[in-house]
């Protein structure tokens, strides 16, 4: 795993049990994803998804047109 790709450590600020929720809130929907792609994916796609929330999204959210 890249650099780029690490989990992003604990907020210094804000709810860190908001963080906890949408964190298994994004697992949750990528179980729907075939076990080996999410062996190989799901941390780099986990951090991703983390580091572009919203600071006070608290589950995961469907794109508004």
């Amino acid at each position: 795993m890249s650099a780029f790709f690490r989990r992003p450590s604990k907020p210094t600020t804000g709810d860190t049990a908001a963080v906890g929720e949408l964190e298994r809130s994004y697992r949750r929907l990528l179980r729907l994803y075939p076990s080996r792609w999410r062996r190989h994916r799901e941390e780099e796609v986990l951090a991703v998804l983390l580091q572009t929330a919203a600071p006070d999204q608290s589950a995961a959210t469907s794109a508004t047109p």
